[in-house]
C-alpha cells in the first residue's frame, strides 16, 4: 500500500546508495533541493541553525492517501532572505535565542506542514478552553503526552491537550526511529495496552530490523527508522480522530491547587484543580525578564478534575553548544521557565540532567560508498499486534554503518575543553548525561584507549537529503564539528546542515510518584516522560499511556488504579525502578534490567497486557478479539506439537536425531535440538501421513503466530520453573509497608540500611528487595515485623 511514486524512488534510491553510486544520485537533486553552507567555517552554522541562505527546496506532505498508510508528498520552493547568511562564532546568545524566535514561528510555515488539529476542528481557542471544566488537562504535546491524552479520551474523559503550537504534537526531537533493545519492548507493550506508538511507528517506518536475532527471542529487539513528517502527521491523525479529545496553544505557567485539601499525616499538600496559562508570555520568551509594555499576553485558568505534565525536556530547557546557551526545551521551542519555579516552590524535588543530539548532515555530500550497508529485515515485524505487514515493506531505505578513527578522536581531544560537558565547576552544562547514549566527546574521554567508536547514518525521510549520524551526538563548537566529521573516511566533503547540541533540563526525582504516576504531593497531579528523568522516546510514551488511564480511570472510581508489576511487563519494570530506586541520571530501558525477561518478550505483550487493559476500558473489543483469536491458534499449535507429533525413538534416528525415548515436536523444540522450521522439514521429508495432516496447522499459522509459539515451545521448560518464581514472589511482594513505619527504631538494621529504607520508603516488600544494600535478612524481619502488626 501507499503511493507508487514514493516508493520507486525509495527503491531508486535504495539501489544508488550502494556502491559508488550514491554521488552522483545525490548530485542529481542537490543543485535545486540542497542549502549550501559555507564548508570552510563553522561559525555560518551559528546564525543558520536550519535557516539557509541561499534559495531552496523544503519538502511538505500533501494530504494522505485514502487507506491512511502512506501520504503523497511534494516540493515547493522558498526563498530565504541572505542578509542573516553570516555571523561570528562568538555571537552572543542574544542573537542566537531572536533567530530561534525566528525559527519556531515560521520553520513549519516553510515547511509547508499544516497541523492536522487545524483540519478537522479539534483545535479550540483558548477563551473556549477556559470556559468548559476539563476531566483531563494534559501538559506537553511530545511522546508521553499525545499517549496519555489518547489513553484518557479513548477511555471516555473529556480531555484538552495544552502544547506550545500545534505543529510540533508528535515530533521526534532526536533519533528519526522508534524501539530497539528493550524500547521495543516497550513499544509492543504500549500498543498491545491500545496506545497509539505502534499503529504510527508502523505507518512512518521506512526501514525495519529485528536487532539481537542471533541471540534468544527473549531480547530481540523490534526496531523502525522513521520518516519524521509521517510520524508526526500519522501521530496527529490518531489523536484526531479521537471525540473526546481538544486540543489548545498556550503555555503553562502555574497549578491551580486547592490547598484545603491538604494533608499533613500524608504529605499531601492539595489537590490539583486545574492549570494556569498564557500566550505570548512566558513560554514564547526565551528571557521571561524581556516582556516589553507592548507584549500581548493573553492569560487564563483551565478547570480540569485532573492534570497529567508531560513537559519532556522544556522545564527549565537550555541548549548548550560550545560556549553558547540558549533557553530552549530543543531546536527552534522555547523553553517552561515559569512552571519550573513553580513546582520548586510547591516542593517537588527538582534536578537537572541533560540529552543531546548530532549534527544533521547533507545526503548529497556524503561518499556511502565507503560504509556497510544496514538493509532493512526483508519480511518486516509490525509493532503494532492489530497490522500483518507495513506500507513500505517493499520499498525500505537502507542505513550504513560508520566507524570514527584516531585522527577524529584527536580534533575532540584537542578541543574538549570548549564542550560544555567539561566546562567550569558550577557552569551551565553540568547536568548528568545519559550513561549508556553518551555523547561522541565524553566516548573519546572516558574511553581514551579506543581509536574508533561504531555510528551509524541514518535517512530522516523519504523525501528529504537530511542524514541523522547515530552515535555522533556532541556539542562542540560547529567548527569542531565539522572538522572531526570531516577526518572520517567518505565524510571529507560533508556539508552540515545543522550542528549538535546538547540541552540541560529539571526533571523531578520520580521517588515523589506513586506506582499509578500521581505524585505525592498533590493529589490528582500525575508526571509523565522525561520530567520523571527518563531518556527516550518508548520510555515516555510507556509512562505518558499509564498516567493517562490512571487519570480517566480515578475520575469514575475513585482509588482504583491500573497497576503494572515488573513480573508482568517491562512497563512494570520501568515504573517499579524510578518510582522506588529513583535515577540521578536519564534512565534508559534494557532488557538487562528485567529478572524475568524470558516471560517478557516483544512477541507476548498482547498475551501478558490486553485483557488486564480490556478490564479497565483502556483497550478496544477490537484488540481483545485479536488476542482471542491469536491465543485460539496458539492452543492448536501447542496441541500438534505436542499430542500429534510424537515420534519413537526408530523415528527420531530416521530423522538423524539420536534418542533414547519417544519424543514430542514440543520436546525437540524445548531441548534446542532443533528450530521450528527444522522440525517441519524433517517431518515432511520422513513424517507418516497423520504427521504431515497434524502438520498443516502449524504451517497455516500467521508467521507472527509462529515465532510466538516457536519462542515458547523453546522457553517451556525454564517459563515453567519461572511461573513458580513468579507465584512465589507475588505471595508476599504485595505485602504493603506503611508509610508511618519508623525505621530508625526498627531493632536488626544496620545503619546504611536504616537510612536508605528511610529516604526510600518503599510501598511493598518487593520494593525494599531492590533497594542496593538491603539483606534478605532484613526483607525477613521486616516482613514479620508488618505481619505481628497486622494481627
Amino acid at each position: 500500500p501507499g503511493s507508487t511514486t514514493s516508493c520507486t524512488t525509495n527503491l531508486q534510491k535504495a539501489a544508488s546508495w550502494d556502491g559508488g553510486a550514491a554521488a552522483s544520485l545525490w548530485s542529481k537533486h542537490s543543485a535545486e533541493r540542497a542549502p549550501d553552507p559555507d564548508t570552510s567555517s563553522g561559525a555560518v552554522y551559528l546564525s543558520r541553525f536550519g535557516r539557509a541562505s541561499s534559495t531552496s527546496t523544503h519538502c511538505h506532505e500533501a494530504s494522505p492517501q485514502k487507506d491512511s498508510l502512506a501520504s503523497s508528498h511534494q516540493c515547493e520552493k522558498v526563498s530565504s532572505s541572505s542578509s542573516s547568511s553570516s555571523s561570528s562564532s562568538s555571537s552572543s546568545s542574544r542573537d542566537m535565542s531572536q533567530y530561534l524566535v525566528r525559527d519556531a514561528v515560521q520553520r513549519e510555515s516553510e515547511h509547508g506542514f499544516k497541523s492536522v488539529f487545524e483540519e478537522n476542528g479539534r483545535r479550540v481557542s483558548l477563551r473556549e478552553a477556559a470556559a468548559r471544566h476539563w476531566d483531563v488537562v494534559v501538559v506537553g504535546g511530545g511522546h508521553a503526552g499525545a499517549e496519555a491524552a489518547a489513553a484518557s479520551a479513548r477511555m471516555g474523559a473529556k480531555t484538552l491537550l495544552v502544547t506550545h503550537t500545534l505543529q510540533s504534537v508528535g515530533v521526534m526531537s532526536c533519533n528519526p526511529s522508534i524501539g530497539g533493545v528493550g524500547k521495543g519492548h516497550l513499544v509492543r507493550e504500549i500498543d498491545a495496552l491500545g496506545g497509539i506508538m505502534g499503529k504510527v511507528a508502523d505507518r512512518a517506518g521506512i526501514q525495519f530490523r529485528l536487532l539481537n536475532r542471533t541471540k534468544g527471542p527473549a531480547v530481540w529487539g523490534p526496531r523502525a527508522q522513521s520518516d519524521r513528517n509521517i510520524y508526526r502527521r500519522c501521530l496527529q491523525e490518531e489523536l484526531a480522530s479521537l471525540p473526546g479529545l481538544s486540543i489548545v496553544e498556550a503555555s503553562v505557567d502555574d497549578l491551580l491547587v486547592d490547598e484545603r485539601q491538604a494533608s499533613k499525616e500524608e504529605r499531601v499538600i492539595g489537590a490539583v484543580r486545574g492549570v494556569c496559562v498564557s500566550t505570548g508570555g512566558d513560554g514564547y520568551k526565551w528571557d521571561p525578564n524581556e516582556l516589553s509594555e507592548s507584549s500581548t499576553v493573553e492569560t487564563a485558568e483551565l478547570k480540569a478534575a485532573r492534570v497529567i505534565v508531560a513537559t519532556g525536556t522544556f522545564l527549565g530547557g537550555m541548549i548548550l553548544l560550545g560556549r553558547e546557551k540558549i533557553p530552549a526545551g530543543r531546536f527552534g521551542d522555547p523553553a517552561a521557565h515559569a512552571l519550573s519555579r513553580r513546582l520548586r516552590g510547591y516542593g517537588f524535588p527538582l534536578a537537572r540532567v541533560k540529552t543531546g543530539t548530532p549534527p544533521r548532515l547533507h545526503g548529497p555530500s556524503i561518499d556511502f560508498s565507503a560504509f556497510e550497508v544496514q538493509p532493512g529485515d526483508v519480511k518486516p515485524l509490525p509493532f503494532s499486534f492489530l497490522n500483518d505487514t507495513v506500507p513500505h515493506a517493499d520499498c525500505q531505505l537502507p542505513c550504513y554503518a560508520f566507524w570514527s578513527n584516531a585522527v577524529a578522536n584527536d580534533i575532540v581531544r584537542k578541543n574538549v575543553h570548549q564542550s560544555p560537558e567539561f566546562s567550569v565547576p558550577g557552569k551551565d552544562g553540568l547536568g548528568v548525561g545519559p550513561r549508556y547514549c553518551p555523547s561522541f566527546e565524553a566516548k573519546v574521554v572516558r574511553f581514551a584507549e579506543r581509536e574508533r567508536h561504531l555510528g551509524w547514518l541514518e535517512p530522516e525521510g523519504l523525501d528529504t537529503d537530511v542524514i541523522y549520524p547515530a552515535g555522533l551526538s556532541m556539542s562542540l563548537p560547529p567548527d569542531v564539528q565539522l572538522q572531526m566529521m570531516q577526518a572520517i573516511p567518505g565524510l571529507e566533503q560533508v556539508k552540515m546542515l545543522r550542528p549538535g547540541y546538547s540541552v540541560e533540563y529539571d526533571y523531578v526525582d520520580p521517588r515523589i510518584l506513586h506506582p499509578t504516576m500521581e505524585t505525592s504531593l498533590v493529589r490528582g497531579l500525575y508526571f509523565a516522560g522525561q520530567l520523571n528523568g527518563t531518556t527516550g522516546y518508548e520510555e515516555a510514551a510507556s509512562q505518558g499511556l499509564l498516567a493517562g488511564i490512571n487519570a480517566a480511570l480515578s475520575l469514575g472510581s475513585p482509588g482504583e488504579e491500573f497497576l503494572v508489576d515488573r513480573t508482568q511487563a517491562y512497563l512494570g519494570v520501568l515504573v517499579d525502578d524510578l518510582t522506588t530506586l529513583g535515577t540521578k541520571e536519564p534512565y534508559r530501558m534494557f532488557t538487562s534490567r528485567a529478572e524475568y525477561r524470558l516471560s517478557l518478550r516483544a512477541d507476548n505483550a498482547d498475551q501478558r497486557l490486553t485483557r488486564l487493559g480490556h478490564e479497565v476500558g483502556a483497550v478496544s473489543s477490537e484488540r481483545l478479539s485479536a488476542l482471542d483469536h491469536k491465543e485460539r491458534q496458539l492452543a492448536a499449535g501447542k496441541d500438534v506439537l505436542e499430542n500429534r507429533l510424537r515420534f519413537s525413538v526408530k523415528h527420531l534416528e530416521s530423522m538423524g536425531i539420536p534418542g533414547r525415548k519417544m519424543l514430542s515436536g514440543l520436546d525437540l523444540l524445548s531441548g534446542a535440538v532443533l528450530s521450528l522450521d527444522q522440525l517441519v522439514e524433517r517431518v515432511l521429508l520422513h513424517g507418516t501421513a497423520d504427521m504431515k495432516a497434524a502438520l498443516r496447522i502449524v504451517q497455516d499459522l500467521p508467521w507472527q503466530t509462529r515465532l510466538t509459539l516457536e519462542s515458547e515451545s523453546r522457553y517451556s521448560n525454564y517459563l515453567y520453573h519461572q511461573e513458580k518464581d513468579i507465584h512465589l514472589l507475588r505471595k508476599d511482594q504485595n505485602l504493603t509497608l506503611p508509610v508511618s513505619l519508623n525505621y530508625s527504631v526498627l531493632p536488626g538494621l544496620s545503619s546504611e540500611e536504616r537510612e536508605k529504607l528511610t529516604e526510600y520508603r518503599p510501598a511493598t516488600l518487593a520494593s525494599a528487595s531492590r533497594i542496593p544494600g538491603v539483606t534478605p535478612s532484613t526483607l525477613v524481619l521486616l516482613l514479620k515485623y508488618v505481619r505481628r502488626k497486622q494481627r
